[in-house]
Protein backbone atom coordinates (compact mmCIF):
# COMPACT_ATOMS: atom_id res chain seq x y z
CA UNK A 1 0.00 0.00 0.00
CA UNK A 2 1.24 3.61 -1.21
CA UNK A 3 2.81 5.82 1.96
CA UNK A 4 -0.15 8.26 1.97
CA UNK A 5 -3.03 5.66 1.31
CA UNK A 6 -1.66 4.06 4.65
CA UNK A 7 -0.95 7.69 6.57
CA UNK A 8 -5.06 8.48 4.87
CA UNK A 9 -6.28 5.10 6.65
CA UNK A 10 -4.68 5.83 9.85
CA UNK A 11 -6.22 9.24 9.66
CA UNK A 12 -9.70 8.01 9.08
CA UNK A 13 -9.11 5.04 12.04
CA UNK A 14 -8.19 7.82 14.83
CA UNK A 15 -11.44 10.04 13.58
CA UNK A 16 -13.30 6.86 14.30
CA UNK A 17 -11.76 6.25 17.36
CA UNK A 18 -12.45 10.38 18.73
CA UNK A 19 -15.87 10.26 17.24
CA UNK A 20 -16.71 7.01 19.20
CA UNK A 21 -14.95 8.54 22.28
CA UNK A 22 -17.06 11.53 22.08
CA UNK A 23 -20.28 9.83 21.51
CA UNK A 24 -19.46 7.16 24.72
CA UNK A 25 -18.47 10.33 27.05
CA UNK A 26 -21.26 12.73 26.02
CA UNK A 27 -18.87 15.18 24.24
CA UNK A 28 -20.62 15.17 20.70
CA UNK A 29 -22.22 18.55 20.32
CA UNK A 30 -23.75 16.70 17.38
CA UNK A 31 -25.50 13.30 17.32
CA UNK A 32 -26.21 13.33 13.78
CA UNK A 33 -23.27 15.02 12.16
CA UNK A 34 -21.23 12.16 14.29
CA UNK A 35 -23.51 9.13 12.82
CA UNK A 36 -23.05 10.43 9.24
CA UNK A 37 -19.31 11.16 10.04
CA UNK A 38 -18.87 7.66 10.83
CA UNK A 39 -20.69 6.16 8.22
CA UNK A 40 -18.91 8.20 5.40
CA UNK A 41 -15.63 6.49 6.89
CA UNK A 42 -17.59 3.28 7.34
CA UNK A 43 -18.21 3.70 3.26
CA UNK A 44 -14.51 3.39 2.83
CA UNK A 45 -12.38 0.52 1.79
CA UNK A 46 -11.16 -0.11 4.98
CA UNK A 47 -11.20 -3.43 6.92
CA UNK A 48 -10.91 -2.29 10.38
CA UNK A 49 -13.53 0.53 9.88
CA UNK A 50 -15.99 -2.32 9.03
CA UNK A 51 -16.24 -2.52 12.87
CA UNK A 52 -18.48 0.31 12.68
CA UNK A 53 -21.21 -1.89 10.98
CA UNK A 54 -23.64 -2.28 14.00
CA UNK A 55 -24.27 1.20 14.16
CA UNK A 56 -25.44 0.96 10.55
CA UNK A 57 -27.71 -2.17 10.92
CA UNK A 58 -29.71 -0.30 13.16
CA UNK A 59 -33.77 -1.28 12.64
CA UNK A 60 -35.73 1.53 11.43
CA UNK A 61 -32.64 3.43 10.96
CA UNK A 62 -31.39 4.77 7.19
CA UNK A 63 -27.91 6.11 7.37
CA UNK A 64 -28.43 7.10 4.13
CA UNK A 65 -32.24 8.54 4.42
CA UNK A 66 -34.02 11.38 6.60
CA UNK A 67 -33.95 10.05 10.18
CA UNK A 68 -34.90 11.42 13.42
CA UNK A 69 -32.70 12.15 16.21
CA UNK A 70 -35.02 10.16 19.07
CA UNK A 71 -33.75 9.13 22.72
CA UNK A 72 -33.87 5.92 21.56
CA UNK A 73 -31.83 6.18 18.64
CA UNK A 74 -29.63 8.17 20.84
CA UNK A 75 -29.10 5.33 23.39
CA UNK A 76 -28.80 2.92 21.03
CA UNK A 77 -25.81 4.81 19.21
CA UNK A 78 -23.77 5.14 22.17
CA UNK A 79 -24.68 1.76 23.36
CA UNK A 80 -23.20 0.77 20.39
CA UNK A 81 -20.80 2.88 20.53
CA UNK A 82 -19.09 1.97 23.92
CA UNK A 83 -19.03 -1.90 22.41
CA UNK A 84 -17.05 -0.63 19.52
CA UNK A 85 -14.75 1.70 21.12
CA UNK A 86 -12.73 -0.83 22.90
CA UNK A 87 -11.84 -2.11 19.05
CA UNK A 88 -10.52 1.30 18.15
CA UNK A 89 -8.54 2.12 21.22
CA UNK A 90 -6.92 -1.16 20.82
CA UNK A 91 -4.96 -0.35 17.09
CA UNK A 92 -2.07 1.74 16.42
CA UNK A 93 -3.76 4.27 14.70
CA UNK A 94 -0.99 6.97 15.13
CA UNK A 95 0.07 8.63 11.76
CA UNK A 96 3.80 8.34 10.95
CA UNK A 97 4.26 11.95 12.10
CA UNK A 98 2.78 11.53 15.27
CA UNK A 99 5.45 8.89 17.10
Amino acid sequence: MPPKAKARRRLHREEARRILEDLVAGRAEDLFVAYTRLFGLWNGNDPVLRELRPLFRIPGIDPCGSLSVTDEFRNQVVSLASTILPFFQNLDTKTPHSR
